[in-house]
């Protein structure tokens, strides 16, 4: 049974216990973010605040196997908003004035929580549900320097885990050279019991500054390239631009045990 198989089995068993109430109140718990225009901004009053702390934000491996990690990676060139990359380069900006450090691009926070800021590691329980914030920015603001045929694609352990990780890849390649790019990172949920993160379908919404609009769970699993922004580029196109691409948000169910 491949992934996609087995995730689908595994939401039957829940849907009864968990989805039924939840899609009657996401549109209450659903967060309504503002889109603020300037140099590499994409902002909202819960924007994310920039956790560079050494147990937090550090190196980790690539997804391998059940065991999906907290850090981000690879090492990589680093760029600042006054000293830009001169080829396209996902999210490699070390001072953008919205997130900080673009390396720690993936973060969360409670969905019930309307007030709490996206942080590196949250604490949740059976039943709560995450909601993950993933910033997507080319480090170039040359026109040529496009990353091109770019995907989202959300790791996550298939089986029950004790304090769970969430992580976000991006591949695409850059047009003017054909190089490959492949960048993580992520965030991670604390718990007194071993639990299984599941993608709330129809939960993804895309933020650009030309508007939101809902994300297919396709794009967000990585089976379909990133959406086109209206007036802005194509899809799967990361632009080089002075200007934000933007970011997604989408939720996770927290499940315990299901008998």
């Amino acid at each position: 049974m491949n992934q996609s198989e087995d995730n689908r089995s595994f939401l039957e068993r829940i849907h009864a216990r968990w989805f039924g109430p939840l899609f009657a109140i996401v549109g209450v718990i659903a967060a309504v973010f503002g889109i603020a225009a300037g140099v590499r901004a994409c902002t909202s009053e819960s924007a994310p605040t920039a956790d560079t702390s050494d147990e937090q934000f550090a190196p980790s491996r690539l997804y391998e196997g059940s065991s999906v990690g907290r850090g981000w990676g690879p090492e990589r060139d680093l760029f600042t908003v006054n000293g830009p990359s001169p080829l396209g380069a996902l999210n490699s900006i070390t001072d953008n004035p919205a997130i900080g450090d673009e390396r720690n691009y993936t973060r969360c926070k409670l969905a019930a929580d309307d007030n709490s800021f996206y942080e590196n590691v949250v604490s949740a329980a059976d039943g709560d549900v995450v909601r993950v914030y993933v910033n997507l920015e080319n480090a170039s603001i040359r026109p040529t320097a496009a990353v091109i045929d770019t995907r989202m694609r959300l790791l996550l352990d298939m089986n029950l885990t004790d304090d769970p990780g969430i992580q976000v890849m991006f591949t695409g390649t850059r047009e003017s050279d054909g190089t490959k790019q492949e960048v993580w990172d992520g965030c991670g949920v604390n718990s007194n019991q071993p639990l299984r993160l599941v993608l709330v379908p129809g939960s993804g919404e895309a933020t650009t500054l030309s508007g939101s609009f809902d994300v297919a769970d396709e794009v967000i699993i990585g089976s379909a390239l990133i959406p086109a922004v209206p007036d802005v580029s194509e899809e799967g196109v990361v632009p080089g631009s002075t200007s934000s691409w933007g970011y997604f948000t989408f939720d996770l169910l927290a499940v315990g045990e299901v008998s």
